[in-house]
């Protein structure tokens, strides 16, 4: 039952509009950048080059975000925080010294999650060079609330 009163109702009332913002305007904000310009009769890109600007992009997020777990601390993982009575959880105690997350942590896990929203983002901007903003924005939409 819908209850306007709800902090989860009230959160999903506000992100999703946000979310939808925030995406139009960098979908209309590569669409600008990768447009094609028409001097002298001649057309030609801005900016041809959408894949290295993902890439540039992505190296950027992932600077920003180590800066910010390098000075801030209470940021990261700690062993704290796991939950030992969530269900799946080992039954022998946890070592403090180990790292929390390991670098086969990172390469079979966040790895392929991280190539995979790289190559979203990355292709996304390419088609934008081949279609309109428009249908770009409905296959977004029809991606994100599902075929029905």
């Amino acid at each position: 039952m819908y209850n306007p009163f709800n902090t989860q109702t009230q959160h999903t009332d506000t992100c999703t509009p946000l979310r939808y913002l925030f995406s139009i305007s960098i979908s209309v904000y590569n669409k600008w950048m990768f447009k094609e310009a028409k001097d002298d009769g001649e057309a030609k890109n801005i900016f041809p080059f959408p894949l290295f600007t993902t890439c540039l992009h992505m190296i950027v997020q992932f600077t920003l975000a180590s800066l910010v777990l390098f000075l801030i601390p209470s940021f990261r993982p700690r062993h704290d925080s796991l939950n030992p009575h969530a269900p799946g959880t080992r039954a022998e105690p946890i070592d403090p010294k180990k790292p929390l997350m390991t670098k086969w942590f990172y390469f079979s896990r966040l790895g392929p999650c991280g190539a995979a929203t790289g190559m979203d983002i990355g292709l996304g901007n390419t088609s934008l060079k081949f279609i309109s903003l428009t249908f770009f924005s409905k296959g977004q939409y029809a991606a994100y609330c599902g075929p029905g």
